[in-house]
């Protein structure tokens, strides 16, 4: 068959599926082949998945390019119930989801996949499992249809809402666990191993607590943050159907709204864009090959930027220049970079995580990095719907020195360069410093990263210039800081700098932790380090930089 043919028969497979075609045996014989077009998602978990809200004349209403895999295994036109675990199964958030979908981009069309079983524990969500209530295995049968609607077209997407089973105090203990043992399997098992996972907090009703919620949502919380391409969606505010357990069909209706949001950042497409497009300074042809092993960068002879922007409807203008740590041995791309960049996408703000270069290069190469990426922002901040004055900067560890480097030493640009990006300002409008490198001086600072930015026996004087508590002005930018008192690099460098900062003047906010120690990212093990990227959310609030404009 020619190119056209081929995609004439495609279009024509489409086409019958979204008129809810039946499978005949033709059909069956024939050669399918995914349609890029068609988009799938599937959705799993208990009942406040499937849906126990009352049908509506609008849950009725259908979407043009919405289908849903019947019982079946055929494509029919969604509308609910769309899940039929139980004879109540009635508005769950899977419709609304959907159609949100679909609305988002009119050159695709969308296919739920309903797989929940109103009642099962995270243990029938094992292959081989089976589900007493209704009779059913729901793993096993999940990745049947799931295989079934892939010869059909791309899944892009998995929900998951369930947890109301697992509450008692032994199954919560393991929740976290086997939670991620299975987004793994699905993963696996579906040949997906990027497929975004958006999970679904259980509903806190204030009529109506229940022991051990807390408990759930913290282990999926911490779940979801240890995955890749994985998020969760808060059901604060929704309220119930008068049962004290389900959703109300409003409050669904609500919740596939927030899933959509969330779906559509997990899939917003990451860019990385080349720091210095032309001859960048110091550049060198005498070092080691540039590596990324184990979630790390090593070498760094190419500095690049790395854009996180989070869908349109939820951006807000501000951004963050996010620096990985790594004693400017390394960079710890991923957790401290890439799954930040997402965390930031999550609350409206674009994360661009900074590839800098290392001891290859030593100072200033590094700094000279974080200003360009500082000023490559602002001067193309229009184009990626950036407010040139909300672009902060972040760092961990080694990262929270070049950040604070960047915070203390910066200029208002040249404005004779020929480059027109080195004719902006490389002042960060507010700094994020999680267990900050500060200082370089002895008996405060961490003696690897000063050796690996300095080497063994610094120049004069750069000992000092480079111990950025000493260089706090008012003009340094409003800072937050998170650090644990048993880290090994000492807490007294965030001690110094707030101390500095708010002699300046400057707003700041020290989040001072009894444990944790060095390295704990997002605070994905629980423990003190769990709480402080709210913490850090709601300071970002009260500088009202998570609202759209100024």
């Amino acid at each position: 068959m020619n190119p056209h043919g081929r995609c004439a028969a495609r279009l024509a497979l489409v086409a019958a599926m979204m008129m809810g075609a039946a499978e005949g045996p033709a059909a069956g014989a024939r050669a399918k082949v995914p349609a890029a077009g068609f988009h799938l998602y599937l959705l799993i978990g208990q009942s406040n998945m499937a849906g126990r809200g009352k049908v509506a004349a609008e849950d009725r209403t259908t979407h043009p390019r919405l289908v849903t895999l019947s019982k079946a295994r055929t494509w029919v036109p969604a509308a609910d119930p769309i899940h039929f675990d139980k004879e109540v199964a009635g508005v769950g958030p899977g419709l609304t989801f959907g159609k949100v979908m679909a609305e988002r981009d009119p050159s695709v069309r969308i296919g739920l996949i309903p797989c929940a079983v109103g009642g099962s524990s995270i243990a029938a969500w094992r292959p081989g499992a089976r589900h007493s209530q209704t009779n059913t295995a729901p793993y096993d049968d999940a990745v049947a249809r799931a295989r079934r609607a892939m010869a059909d077209g791309i899944l892009k997407g998995i929900l998951w809402h369930q947890g109301e089973s697992d509450r008692s105090p032994q199954a919560a203990a393991t929740y976290r666990q086997r939670l991620i043992e299975l987004v793994r399997r699905l993963r696996t098992d579906l040949k997906a191993p990027a497929v975004p996972f958006v999970a679904g907090l259980l509903a806190e009703f204030p009529d109506a607590p229940r022991a051990g919620t807390a408990t759930i949502n913290d282990a999926t919380r911490r779940a979801m943050l240890m995955l890749r391409h994985a998020a969760c969606v808060s059901t604060a505010g929704l309220g119930h159907k008068g049962d004290k357990v389900h959703f109300s069909a409003a409050a669904a209706r609500e919740l596939g709204r927030r899933y959509a949001r969330a779906m559509a950042c997990l899939l917003q497409p990451a860019r990385e864009v080349r720091l210095w497009p032309g001859v960048m300074p110091g550049a060198r042809s005498d070092l080691p090959k540039e590596t990324f092993v184990n979630e790390r960068h090593r070498h760094v002879n190419t500095p690049t930027l790395t854009i996180f922007l989070p869908p349109a409807d939820r951006a807000t203008g501000t951004a963050a220049v996010v620096c990985p740590g790594g004693g400017y041995g390394h960079l710890a791309t991923v957790k401290e970079g890439y799954k930040v960049a997402r965390r930031l996408n999550a609350i409206g703000v674009a994360g661009i995580v900074l590839k800098y270069r290392l001891k290859d290069y030593g100072h200033p190469a590094p700094l000279q990095d974080a200003q360009r990426a500082i000023r490559t922002v602002r001067a193309r901040a229009k184009t990626l719907g950036i407010d040139p004055g909300r672009i902060g900067i972040m760092g961990f560890s080694a990262g929270g020195h070049l950040a604070s480097t960047a915070g203390t030493h910066f200029d208002a640009g040249r404005h004779d360069a020929e480059d027109p990006i080195e004719r902006v300002s490389s002042r960060p409008d507010f700094m994020i410093l999680v267990y900050p490198v500060v200082s370089l001086r002895d008996g405060v600072g961490h003696g690897g990263s000063r050796r690996n930015l300095l080497g063994p026996k610094p120049a004069a004087g750069l000992v000092e210039l480079l111990s950025n508590e000493l260089h706090v002005t008012a003009r340094t930018p409003p800072t937050f800081l998170v650090h644990a008192k048993n880290d090994g690099v000492k807490v007294a460098n965030s001690l110094l700098f707030h101390e500095a900062l708010k002699k300046a003047r400057v707003s700041a906010k020290l989040l001072l932790l009894e444990t944790g120690g060095h390295g704990f990212g997002l605070g994905v093990n629980g423990g003190p380090p769990a709480a402080w990227p709210e913490q850090c959310e709601r300071w970002l609030a009260e500088l009202k930089l998570l609202k759209a404009g100024r």
